[in-house]
C-alpha cells in the first residue's frame, strides 16, 4: 500500500469514495454542474453535502461545484443526463457530448 499514490498517512477513505463514485482511479478535480432542483435529493445521495458548493440558484435549477474524479463524473453525467449537465471543465463537457453523440448513433441503426 505504501507504493500506491495517495495512500499516505493522510489518506481518508470517505473522501476517496466521495471523489471516486464509480471507483475509477485518478485525481479528483472541481466540476461545475447544472442540476434540476427536482433531482437535488438524488444528487446529494451520490456526493457528500459538505463537498457541494452552490454557486447560483434559479427557480428550477441550481448551479453547483463538486469535487470528483473525472472519469467517475463522466459516467455519472451520462447516467443522469436528463437531470444534470456538466458545465465545466470544457474538455470534460466535450467528452460527454461526444459520448452522447456516439450513443445516439447506436439508436439510428
Amino acid at each position: 500500500m505504501r507504493d500506491v499514490k495517495g495512500l499516505g498517512n493522510n489518506f481518508n477513505l470517505n473522501d476517496y469514495m466521495a471523489e471516486n463514485i464509480y471507483m475509477f482511479g485518478g485525481q479528483a478535480e472541481y466540476i461545475k454542474l447544472n442540476i434540476n432542483k427536482s433531482f437535488l435529493n438524488d444528487f446529494t445521495d451520490w456526493f457528500y453535502i459538505e463537498d457541494i458548493t452552490v454557486q447560483e440558484e434559479r427557480e428550477d435549477q441550481i448551479i453547483v461545484r463538486v469535487k470528483s474524479n473525472r472519469e467517475s463524473m463522466r459516467r455519472w453525467a451520462l447516467r443522469y443526463s436528463l437531470y444534470a449537465q456538466v458545465l465545466a471543465p470544457k474538455d470534460l463537457v466535450d467528452e460527454i457530448k461526444e459520448d452522447l453523440q456516439n450513443a445516439m448513433e447506436n439508436y439510428r441503426k
